[in-house]
C-alpha cells in the first residue's frame, strides 16, 4: 500500500485520539496522576480551564482527533483528498491548531503548570495543520482565506470562552458518575 497524505492524516489522529482519551478517561475518573504523576497534569486538568460548563475539553479533543479520522478515511486510502475532504480536514486543523494555541497559553500565563500529554496533543494538531498546508488547495487564496476566518472565529471563540472559564466557579469533577459504577 502506498504511503498517501489519507495515511498520514489517520495516524496522527489516532495518535491524538490516543492522548486525549487518555487524558478524558483521566479526568473523567478523577483518577489524575496516574500517569502524569501529582503536577502539571493534575493541576491542568483540575483548573477551571480543563471545561466547558461539564464537558472536559480533553473530551472536545478527542471529538476533534476523531472527525479528522473519519474525514481522512473516507473514500479509501488510495485517492487524493477530494475538495469535499480538504475542506473539512483544513477548517478543522486550521481551528484545531489556533485552539490549541490558546490552550498552551493558559498553561504558561494563566496555570502556570506543565503538561506534556497537552503538549503533545498540541504537537500532534500542528503536525496535522501542517500536513494539510504540504497541499496546494491549502496555500491558494481560498485555503488561506478559509485559514485566517478559521483562526478569526476560533480567536473570537476562546475570548469569550475564556472569560467564561476564568469567572466560573471551580468544575466539579467531571467523572458524570458513569465511571466505576456510580450514580
Amino acid at each position: 500500500m502506498k504511503f498517501t497524505i489519507k495515511l498520514w492524516m489517520m495516524l496522527l489522529a489516532l495518535g491524538g485520539m490516543g492522548i486525549t482519551g487518555y487524558l478524558t478517561y483521566e479526568k473523567l475518573t478523577s483518577n489524575l496522576g496516574s500517569i502524569c504523576g501529582t503536577g502539571g497534569c493534575s493541576l491542568v486538568l483540575s483548573s477551571p480551564y480543563a471545561n466547558i460548563g461539564v464537558v472536559p475539553l480533553t473530551l472536545v479533543g478527542f471529538a476533534l482527533y476523531g472527525l479528522i479520522f473519519l474525514l481522512s478515511a473516507w473514500g479509501g486510502l488510495d485517492q487524493t483528498l477530494t475538495s469535499e475532504q480538504w475542506l473539512g480536514l483544513w477548517v478543522l486543523t486550521s481551528s484545531g491548531v489556533a485552539f490549541s494555541g490558546y490552550l498552551m497559553s493558559l498553561l504558561v500565563w494563566e496555570i502556570g503548570a506543565f503538561c506534556p500529554f497537552c503538549l503533545a496533543s498540541a504537537l500532534t494538531l500542528t503536525i496535522l495543520w501542517l500536513t494539510m498546508l504540504t497541499q496546494k488547495s491549502s496555500r491558494s487564496g481560498r485555503g488561506v482565506l478559509i485559514s485566517l476566518a478559521c483562526l478569526s472565529i476560533t480567536a473570537l471563540a476562546t475570548v469569550g470562552l475564556y472569560h467564561f472559564q476564568k469567572n466560573s466557579a471551580p468544575p466539579i469533577p467531571a467523572n458524570f458518575g458513569i465511571i466505576r459504577g456510580k450514580s
